[in-house]
């Protein structure tokens, strides 16, 4: 179960160590974006930002992982010792970043690399999770019917429910966008991001779903 805090934190690291507060016990991994541009106050992750967060994580008991946009981001999570890395739909499929993307890969860690359609390609450490394309997406622009091809999904929809489907067609790693201001303007991620009750019942559903899955 992985809480994507993206850039809902707004820059705030005390925005961010609450989130995890209240995602504790709900959330296995806390993600945060490494590497997006200095002049973006909102979205941008410093170092003193990203030890704060660890901290926060190690505290509360969640992992923290990041999505990295960048050389810079790369080099902060190296700086972490993250035990694993993602890779979002849009760097991937960025001809410009192909070297960020190998040396992510090759850094041997655990990759959650985020695709829409069915990967022909599998590194050992690589995990394909399906994505929609779509910011937010709709109901209608759907899923895989079966996840053999992806090992998990990232879900940019409204509410709670394409998780929990996902979990009973079989995929192993679900992510979700959370919030604590569903009505906040700044960002476009507040919109159809979970908030933390909203998450903990996801994630608490999909883990029965789970459970129910392996047992018939």
């Amino acid at each position: 179960m992985v809480a994507e805090l993206a850039s809902c934190h707004e820059g705030n690291k005390h925005l961010a160590a609450e989130m995890v507060r209240q995602l504790a016990g709900h959330a296995d991994i806390v993600k945060l974006q490494f590497g997006h541009r200095r002049d973006d106050p909102l979205r941008y992750v410093g170092r003193e930002f990203a030890e704060y967060a660890r901290g926060a994580a190690d505290f509360y008991g969640c992992e923290l992982m990041a999505s990295i946009f960048s050389d810079e981001g790369l080099d902060l999570a190296r700086h972490l010792g993250m035990q694993r890395y993602k890779i979002a739909h849009q760097t991937f499929l960025d001809e410009s970043k192909t070297g960020l993307v190998s040396q992510i890969i090759a850094d041997g860690r655990e990759t959650f690399i985020s695709r829409h359609v069915s990967p022909t390609e599998r590194p050992s450490n690589v995990r394909w999770i399906f994505v929609h394309p779509k910011y937010p997406a709709d109901p209608e622009d759907g899923m895989p019917d079966w996840f053999d091809d992806f090992y998990g999904y990232s879900s940019h929809l409204r509410g709670p429910e394409a998780c929990v489907l996902a979990a009973a067609r079989g995929a192993q790693y679900l992510e979700a966008h959370v919030t604590l201001n569903k009505a906040s303007q700044s960002l476009r991620d507040h919109a159809f991001a979970l908030s933390p009750a909203e998450f903990a019942d996801m994630a608490r559903h999909a883990r029965a779903v789970s459970r129910l899955l392996e047992a018939m």
